[in-house]
């Protein structure tokens, strides 16, 4: 099975998109407890928000990529 070039960069860049919606939703989680004082609510729900967009933009990504 030969895969096209680039695949790596594409792979690469999924990986990103995930680590970073991840920490993003952990920093905001984190700045709205921290305004709220309601540690550790938002910080959690965010980042399982994050966690979850980032699966689906990897999907849509890697659909896109494997037609």
């Amino acid at each position: 099975m030969s895969q096209p070039k680039g695949a790596g960069l594409i792979l690469v860049g999924v990986g990103t998109h995930l680590a970073a919606m991840v920490v993003v939703g952990f920093a905001l989680g984190y700045a709205v407890d921290a305004w709220l004082d309601t540690r550790p609510l938002f910080m959690l729900a965010l980042g399982c928000l994050g966690f979850i967009g980032g699966i689906l933009k990897a999907h849509k990504l890697l659909s896109g990529w494997m037609k």
